[in-house]
């Protein structure tokens, strides 16, 4: 075999040939529009969970929620709660990374008597 029929080609649309490109039919395409990149983290919303507090421990000011869409249970800090939280509560959160994983943060009572 000769270097020549070792040769393959892409076409526009990603198919793998042994046919040169038809260069008569080139369009021109300027870099500055070609965008290639992921959603900024800012761009994206986070989720809205549903929890029940597992464990407060009131002195301590951390305790544990559990999620109600699976069997994850999340950390949490009196900081990122109401003052009134306690063990048992329905609550609503969002989730943020941590040094030790996934922290629930921003959490609001589901209801009034958080029941």
């Amino acid at each position: 075999d000769s270097f020549e029929d070792m040769i393959a080609y892409v076409d526009e649309n990603g198919v793998i040939t042994s046919t040169p490109p038809d260069l008569t039919n080139k369009r021109k395409i300027k870099i500055e529009n070609i965008a290639v990149s992921t959603p900024k983290k800012e761009d994206m919303e986070d989720p809205i969970l549903n929890g029940r507090v597992e464990y407060f421990n009131p002195d301590k000011g951390y305790g544990f929620i559990k999620h109600t869409g699976s069997t994850d249970k999340y950390f949490f800090h009196i900081s990122s709660a109401p003052a009134s939280i306690t063990e048992g509560n329905m609550v609503t959160f969002e989730l943020e990374r941590g040094q030790k994983g996934m922290n629930a943060v921003r959490i609001t009572l589901a209801n009034k008597d958080g029941q």
